[in-house]
Formats: structure tokens, C-alpha cells, sequence
């Protein structure tokens, strides 16, 4: 008789801009009975595991703005809902599924080998189905993997953060409360989008474009949407300008 698997929990899943010890994650509350029925999303997240680089950069950071005596074994960095990392929850299980099927098709196909079936359709039909599986899933575990790394234009942007505060993510993508936190660092008391981008152009002028860029990218945390708004355009001119001129600075 068959038992039915119950189970219920927290589980995050997939991850993006990955680099070292450091990834955005997405997190799901998750109920089965036998088949998924409850889904609940818990959050996105910015994960630190054990960092080898930067580690009292890191420590300075947990402590002054999280309250935290020190780095965790995983320190968590609250973020937006981002869909693309809600994506990458649900294509990070797809791709579970896949491999599951690959390694039990695989062990079917041994046991046809050898008990083979009375009936030869049968054992060339299984062949079939178990190579279409496996063939999904490398395809699907390719983009899969190439989705994980930054791109070009993030990892330029994440380098800049990490020299200044120590840890390799966008502000662009952090919530609120981490945007509230962080802005009495570079002197700015209202957590207004305005106010972030007049701090921003502030310090482009006086050219220091390591913090222009972080005080520009979370003012784009604080837009609901940044793309349609003028000052979700200026931030993103003002990113481009201290992308550049760090560019030059590096020559």
C-alpha cells in the first residue's frame, strides 16, 4: 500500500548574481500532500555564507547597520519582490523535477537491460521518454546556469558596492527598511527618492562616484516604478556616468 508524502515547510530556491559566497535568493512557503497545494511567498533575499573576501568589511556592516554583533554563518539582506528571482524559484524546481526523472529513468532503463520486457515496444518506448527527459534537462540546466551569473553591467555596478560596504549586491534591489538604514551613512535624513537623488547629484558633482552610484541605485529602491518615473531615469543616467568614469579611473 503506498503512503502519501506530507510535508510543509520554508524553502528557498534558484539564485542570481552569484559571485563567491554571495547570491539573491527567493524564499516559498510550500505544502504537500502528495502534490504541491499551498504556495506562499515569504520573500526575496541577498545571502552571505561564510565570506572569505572582505570579512571585516562585512563585520562593520552587520554591525552598524543590521544590529547584528557580527556576520552570521548566513547573513540575510532583506530585497524587493523581484520577479526575476521569483522566476528562478520556480525553474530552480523544474529543473529538480527533470533530474529526478533523469536518475530514475536512468535506473529503469538499467533494470530493462537486465530483465528485459516480453514485449520489445515497450523497452524502445521508455528509451524514448527517458532520453526526451534527460535531453530537457541538460537544455534546461544550461540557460539555468548561465542566468546565475551576473551580467556585465551588475557585476560592474555590485564591484563598485562591494569596495564601499563590503558585499556584492544592488542597492537597486533592496527594500525599504535596508534603504532606511543605510542612508544615514551618507548623510541624508529624509528616505525620500528626491531626496536620494539630490544627494546623488551632489556627489557626482564632487566626483565621488563610488557613492553617487550607491545613493542613485537606492533611490531606485524606493520607486514603485523606476523605469516610467524621471528619476528612475536620472538614477540610471547617474549609474552610467559613475560606471564610466570609474572605468576611466581604472585605466
Amino acid at each position: 500500500m503506498g503512503m502519501i508524502h506530507v510535508h510543509w515547510g520554508s524553502h528557498t530556491g534558484g539564485a542570481r548574481n552569484c559571485r563567491a559566497d554571495e547570491y539573491d535568493t527567493c524564499e516559498y512557503f510550500i505544502l504537500i500532500i502528495g502534490i504541491p497545494l499551498y504556495l506562499s511567498f515569504q520573500g526575496c533575499f541577498h545571502v552571505i555564507e561564510r565570506p572569505r573576501e572582505q570579512r571585516e568589511r562585512l563585520c562593520e556592516f552587520a554591525q552598524t547597520f543590521l544590529d547584528l554583533p557580527g556576520l552570521l554563518r548566513r547573513t540575510v539582506l532583506p530585497l524587493r519582490p523581484l520577479s526575476t528571482l521569483k522566476r528562478m524559484w520556480f525553474y530552480y524546481y523544474f529543473l529538480w523535477m527533470l533530474g529526478i526523472g533523469t536518475a530514475s529513468g536512468a535506473i529503469l532503463l538499467l533494470l530493462l537491460t537486465l530483465f528485459p520486457m516480453p514485449m520489445p515496444n515497450v523497452d524502445n518506448l521508455v528509451s524514448i521518454i527517458v532520453w526526451s527527459i534527460a535531453i530537457a534537462f541538460v537544455a534546461a540546466l544550461i540557460p539555468y546556469l548561465f542566468l546565475r551569473r551576473p551580467s556585465r553591467r551588475q557585476a560592474r555596478i555590485r564591484s563598485i558596492v562591494a569596495s564601499g560596504l563590503g558585499f556584492f549586491s544592488d542597492p537597486a534591489d533592496w527594500a525599504e527598511q535596508m534603504v532606511t538604514r543605510v542612508i544615514p551613512a551618507f548623510g541624508i535624513a529624509a528616505p525620500t527618492s528626491e531626496e536620494l537623488m539630490r544627494k546623488a547629484e551632489e556627489l557626482l558633482k564632487a566626483k565621488h562616484y563610488e557613492d553617487s552610484l550607491v545613493v542613485a541605485r537606492m533611490a531606485l529602491a524606493l520607486l514603485a516604478s523606476p523605469f516610467d518615473h524621471p528619476l528612475g531615469k536620472r538614477a540610471e543616467d547617474i549609474t552610467e556616468d559613475c560606471l564610466r568614469a570609474a572605468t576611466e579611473e581604472d585605466k
